[in-house]
């Protein structure tokens, strides 16, 4: 009896995981489709089971600051329109950094980094302050290396997650 159980909750959160990540696949081609509607530059759609990753990249802020470039505003002002279709949702944002100097540097820039973005999305009232959450990586989760001028480009960047 209790293998029969057993396999039925292994079945149950296997069902469930497939589910999400077909909401969220479906939910990332509906994403994708707006996204390239709008004609954003420098802005990437991935999802998997924790929901839909919406990666920027590009010049989002001044240099060594927190103070978003127009190019991100603008991209956020498109955003925002497709986030508020997702109000459903909580939405995460999560700032990124190149490895360039001190670590503790680096990690307070990006909440900061983090934290603009959020506060945009809230000020514009795209989001709501019970729906959004910010925070910053630093340079622990480099996508590319850190070695040359593109791949430290490509570490810099703000990924907003529509969550399941």
């Amino acid at each position: 009896m209790k293998k029969i159980l057993g396999t039925g909750l292994i079945l149950a959160v296997l069902v469930f995981t497939l589910s999400c990540a077909t909401d969220s696949q479906k939910m990332a081609a509906e994403v994708e489709e707006q996204i390239q509607s709008a004609d954003l530059p420098n802005v990437e759609v991935t999802a998997d089971q924790e929901g839909v990753h919406i990666i920027t990249t590009g010049l989002l802020f001044e240099p060594e600051s927190s103070t978003l470039t127009d190019e991100i505003t603008a991209q956020l002002d498109e955003l925002g329109i497709i986030l508020q279709g997702y109000d459903g949702h909580d939405v995460l944002v999560e700032g990124h950094s190149a490895l360039v100097g001190a670590a503790s540097a680096i990690q307070k820039l990006s909440d900061a980094r983090a934290r603009a973005i959020a506060d945009y999305l809230l000020e514009k009232g795209y989001v709501t302050s019970s729906q959004i959450t910010s925070i910053g990586r630093g340079a622990s989760e480099p996508v590319a290396t850190n070695d040359t001028k593109e791949g430290r480009a490509l570490n810099r960047r703000v990924e907003i997650t529509i969550l399941n």
